[in-house]
């Protein structure tokens, strides 16, 4: 299999080498990040001016790039980094031309034409000129964010990356399970859904090489979730939709952002922004917490040498404090001295665990008592980038980008008696070489690694004053601290769950990753008459090690304080078997092969035409730690198979994907572009699809549960109590599991799965409608063929046992449901199976008006549809309104509006310096100058989500926890096709439209078919400009983050029945979540210079 994936590759780098040789004339690539300047040389009379002479010359640099126009007068410039830039065109006969104010942006590529007058070269013609705002050129759908959106629209952590969704089609997803620990282990960064793609189809990319991190999302897994540099990115591009074959690894979206470089003239600011929750609004569940925040940094570049080196350093950091306000729930004093009940023996040792009360007993729990405690999460983030450019000689151009970026937060537990933290670690390292080796030859390498490293939920300080939490006397285990302690009735607030007493030191696992990522790409372009062709190949060779440990100590748990305290009625016990734990090493290579040309068919006319080849490597689990089932109706215990390979073929082999695309200026003059294309995408199967999964299988991992009343076959006759652990301290696993043991986890990934591919197809018309202001319509559409989807578990009843029953619903057998593993009934067996398919369509229309008067504004609109079969490729990971597949073996049960789906979105932007009136007095000058104003106001529909019966097989359908399961649609008067009441929050599912199914029967209430509220907010900024003097400028800033205090629910996949199916519980129809915080407002003071 690797024979035949080496044989491709070498024969098709051989002809990409081949017709490298061949080239004759060049073209930049996009990944490069520079752009390019084409356009045609005429006289006074329309007729071609071929030889002219055409050079591109940065002002800020003094970096100067040439051409000359062939027979028909067409030149092209290549290799333009991005900046300001004077475009000049000399020919014997004729005035110089000078087109000044040029400014050149990541990956574009403009086009300017020029008219030349008869005259003395000699003299000169200057015109102040601005880049095109019609692309004539591709096909590709995109925008830009400029530097000064980049840094003056407000922005709550500074996170440049938020400014994505100012694009048309780019949707953050408002359902992100937001916990701490999970940035370590699912991406830290925003979800951001393309046109309708899902948020791990895309790639982001800084000065040309891939960030994307372990779980495939957007950047950012810094304990902060934010991707700081905002005075560190020049620019960014985000191309949405049949993007060229340059750009691999993405089924959605790429974005492209290129970081500062020095200039001839040293330039920089200094920054410090404060938030204090004494300025916010108060929240709607939980009131108004304490919290600080510091950011502060300085960014500075300049010339170590004139037109020849330069050096760019940016520093941010964070320093911030939430208190934590809700008190927490201990055992009442009452029930600890033992004056409701005796106390075991074997318990009072461990009473010392829970803190004693210092508050008001709970009305109607004797048992329960607050205890409050003083505290909250502490968190600092430190980031440094540095980076040197250097032009050794006019045909040669080297830069190199060093990022560091540590973050590390810390709170006490659930009870205060120990410190959780959080830890991340990211660097990246980048090195360009860019040489000419004629004028018509030109090739660009990019090289260097990213590198992440987290930890979540890890114990950073020890048991302090109550010693009992590192006392291996008293754990579970020989040699090891207690482990964790969970009471149903400790959360007397929360309907239907615990609350776990963290336990001894270590007790929680706690997540740890190292990811590395390695890559290098080769780019080399060819423009020959009308044809532009670009060319190259690119190689990752990632390394992704994580651990993901549950209970190593162990987990008792108890309905009540009352049990506990007698010791007679406990309900589970659960921990990890001793063994090799969870640390996998997991290894991968990513190649990629492309040819992509433009080909200019009339002066007015491109056709784009590219394909690419983008293998990868199949997964490597080192150590022989892998294991998976290969037949998914007969995956047992006995037949689970250990070690490599996962897939028996890989189904990356034949991975071409055409492009094609269509650019026509109907006018030719360069202000109307009628555009479509078409393309397919692969969808490939990376890290992030196994990632966790392989760290939880046995026979290497097995989490175990001892439900009670047990018999320990190794005391025949008598029931485990705590605190023995039941046969799991015993050398081996198998007493345990011919006891009845429940639970472990098997794992089935399909290992001859089919090719996973998205097609991506747009038309749009473009039209500039005044100097200043163009406007674009497109229809997108896309179609996801053969997607990877993660379900919960497959040891389901087998679907040859299924029927449908005469009302059209799926009918299970009668009695006790057999499984796909018969002889453990309890194992667990999630699946990663291809069978989703996905689609969009929408309308976008993007509005831009340039800055003129001050002002610039971007206004989005989208009319859109997203459906699926499946959302996520790590079920329930990632979303809050997640919903799983009841019945895996038919994957259109599933189908549904897309978790992010969203019918309308409107996105608008503005930044506007008002005018300065000229005053003689200096006062009134200073009071009523330099005004600058900013926002950003979103508004959009709901997003769906599903109702469900509840934590357990209520309908006897043997779905496995029947957390899966939905009701049945009851058309009451008064039900709605979405069943909800809108304006309700404690009651916002109309819970009387939902009865349960028939016994063994799956309701038919479709995934997703109710939708949540919609979202308003706006983001205000004003700024004070006052200059010092010519080249100092000190910036007074105020932003007000949801300045109208907007609460925005969103709606998360919802539980609606008691565990006996006899009423709805109303209770659990409530709104839990805000898709946006409260009025929040951020002071900040800048020096610019």
């Amino acid at each position: 299999m690797m024979g035949r994936l080496k044989i491709t590759l070498l024969l098709l780098a051989l002809v990409v080498v081949v017709a490298m040789m061949l080239v004759s004339a060049p073209r930049t690539l996009a990944q490069t990040v520079t752009g390019t300047i084409v356009g045609t040389v005429l006289d006074a009379q329309a007729a071609v001016i071929p030889n002219a002479s055409v050079s591109a010359r940065n002002r800020e640099t003094g970096l100067e790039r040439t051409a000359t126009s062939d027979g028909s007068g067409e030149f092209t410039v290549t290799s333009v980094p991005a900046g300001p830039y004077d475009v000049t065109v000399t020919a014997p006969g004729f005035q110089q031309t000078v087109r000044s104010g040029v400014t050149m942006t990541v990956g574009a590529v403009l086009r300017l034409d020029f008219k030349l007058n008869v005259g003395d070269v000699q003299q000169k013609v200057v015109v102040t000129s601005e880049a095109p705002q019609v692309d004539t050129t591709t096909s590709t759908l995109s925008g830009l964010v400029s530097d000064t959106s980049i840094r003056q629209l407000p922005l709550n952590g500074r996170d440049w990356l938020q400014l994505t969704a100012l694009q048309a089609g780019v949707l953050v997803g408002l359902t992100k399970n937001s916990d701490v620990g999970e940035n370590v282990t699912h991406g830290g960064g925003v979800f951001l859904t393309v046109s309708g793609g899902r948020p791990t189809s895309n790639v982001f990319m800084v000065d040309g090489l891939v960030i994307n991190d372990e779980a495939n999302k957007s950047p950012g897994g810094s304990v902060h979730g934010v991707n700081l540099g905002v005075d560190a990115i020049r620019e960014f591009s985000v191309l949405t939709s049949t993007f060229g074959a340059e750009y691999g690894r993405s089924s959605g979206g790429v974005v492209n952002a290129i970081t500062k470089s020095g200039t001839n003239s040293i330039h920089g600011t200094g920054f410090g922004f404060l938030r204090n929750s004494a300025l916010d609004s108060s929240n709607f569940f939980n009131g108004k917490t304490p919290f600080h925040r510091g950011q502060f940094g300085s960014a500075i570049g300049g010339p170590i040498k004139k037109d020849k080196l330069f050096w760019f350093a940016d520093y941010e950091g964070i320093r911030e404090f939430k208190a934590e306000s809700a008190p927490t729930y201990t055992i009442s004093n009452d029930a600890r001295n033992g004056l409701l009940e005796p106390i075991a023996a074997a318990v009072k040792p461990y009473l010392a665990m829970f803190p004693v009360a210092n508050g008001p007993v709970v009305a109607g729990s004797p048992y329960l008592a607050q205890y409050s405690f003083p505290g909250g999460t502490r968190g600092t983030e430190d980031y440094v980038i540095g980076r040197i450019d250097y032009v050794p000689t006019s045909k040669s151009t080297i830069h190199g980008t060093y990022m560091f970026d540590r973050s590390n937060a810390s709170a006490p537990d659930s009870v205060g008696e120990k410190l959780i933290g959080d830890l991340t670690r990211d660097q990246r390292v980048t090195l360009s070489w860019q040489y000419s080796f004629t004028p018509t030859i030109l090739n660009t390498v990019n090289t260097g690694f990213s590198r992440v490293v987290g930890t979540g939920n890890i114990d950073v300080q020890g048991s302090g004053t109550v010693p009992i939490l590192s006392d291996p006397s008293l754990g579970f285990f020989p040699n090891l601290p207690p482990g964790v302690f969970t009471i149903g009735d400790l959360a007397p607030s929360t309907v239907g769950s615990g609350s776990a007493v963290p336990g001894g030191v270590g007790s929680t696992g706690g997540d740890q990753l190292w990811w590395t990522d390695p890559q290098v790409n080769d780019n080399l372009g060819w423009v020959k008459g009308r044809n532009d062709i670009r060319m190259g190949f690119s190689m990752e060779a990632i390394r992704d090690n994580l651990s993901v440990g549950r209970y190593p100590q162990g987990d008792w748990e108890f309905d009540t304080v009352s049990d506990f305290l007698a010791n007679n009625k406990p309900t589970l016990f659960s921990a990890t078997v001793p063994g090799p734990g969870s640390y996998r090493s997991m290894r991968e290579k990513i190649f990629g092969l492309y040819i992509q040309d433009d080909i200019r068919v009339r002066s007015n006319l491109t056709v784009n035409l590219g394909v690419r080849y983008e293998p990868t490597t199949t997964y490597n689990v080192l150590n022989g730690l892998a294991s998976t089932c290969y037949v998914l109706t007969s995956c047992t215990v006995a037949t689970i198979h250990t070690g490599n390979p996962y897939f028996l073929h890989n189904p990356t082999h034949k991975d071409f994907t055409p492009r094609v695309g269509l650019a026509w200026d109907p006018t030719g003059s360069g202000k109307t572009s009628v555009r479509a294309g078409f393309g397919m995408f692969n969808v490939l199967p990376l890290p992030n699809l196994l990632s966790g999964n392989m760290n939880h299988t046995i026979p290497f991992y097995q989490l175990v549960n001892f439900n009670f009343p047990y018999t320990d076959p190794t005391f025949p006759g008598a029931q485990a109590i705590f605190p023995l652990a039941p046969c799991l301290a015993l050398p081996g696993i198998n007493p345990c599991q011919t006891a009845g043991a429940t639970g472990g986890s098997g794992y089935y990934m399909e290992p001859n799965p089919p090719r996973a591919y998205k097609l991506q197809w747009n038309f749009d018309i473009q039209r500039q409608l005044t100097n200043s202001l163009s406007v674009t319509a497109a229809y997108v559409g896309a179609r996801g063929v053969h997607l990877p989807f993660r379900y919960g578990d497959v040891n389901v009843v087998p679907p040859s046992l299924v029927t449908t029953a005469p009302d059209g619903h799926l009918l299970f057998p009668a009695g006790t449901p057999p499984r796909i593993d018969a002889a453990s009934p309890a194992l667990t067996i999630p699946a990663t199976i291809w069978n989703v398919d996905s689609f969009y369509d929408a309308l976008q229309i993007n509005v831009v008006q340039r800055i003129s008067h001050g002002l610039s504004f971007q206004a989005v609109y989208a009319w859109a549809k997203a459906i699926d079969d499946g959302s996520s490729e790590v079920n329930n990971a990632d979303n809050f309104n997640t919903a799983d597949n009841p019945y895996p073996f038919d994957p259109r049960f599933n189908r549904g509006f897309a978790d992010w789906d969203v019918p309308q979105h409107l996105a608008f932007n503005f930044d506007w310096l008002a005018p300065s009136p000229h005053l003689a007095m200096a006062v009134p000058r200073f009071l009523l100058s330099g005004w600058e104003l900013g926002g950003i106001y979103t508004v959009q529909s709901g997003m769906p989500f599903s109702v469900q019966l509840g934590n357990s097989d209520l309908a006897k359908t043997g779905v496995h926890g029947g957390a899966a399961e939905r009701p049945d649609y009851v058309a009451e008067p008064g039900c709605t096709p979405g069943a909800i009441n809108p304006g309700s929050v404690y009651n916002y599912i109309n819970a009387n439209c939902f009865a349960p199914p028939a016994p063994r029967e799956l309701g038919n209430v479709g995934r997703n078919s109710l939708r949540g509220p919609g979202l308003n907010n706006f983001d205000f900024s004003i700024f004070k400009n006052h200059t010092v003097k010519e080249r100092l400028t000190v910036q007074f800033r105020a932003e007000f983050f949801n300045v109208f205090n907007w609460t925005n629910f969103v709606a998360g996949t919802q539980r609606i029945f008691t565990k006996s199916l006899a009423t709805n519980q109303t209770g659990l129809s409530l709104l839990t979540h805000t898709a946006t915080d409260e009025r929040e407002i951020q002071f900040g003071l800048k020096f610019i210079y």
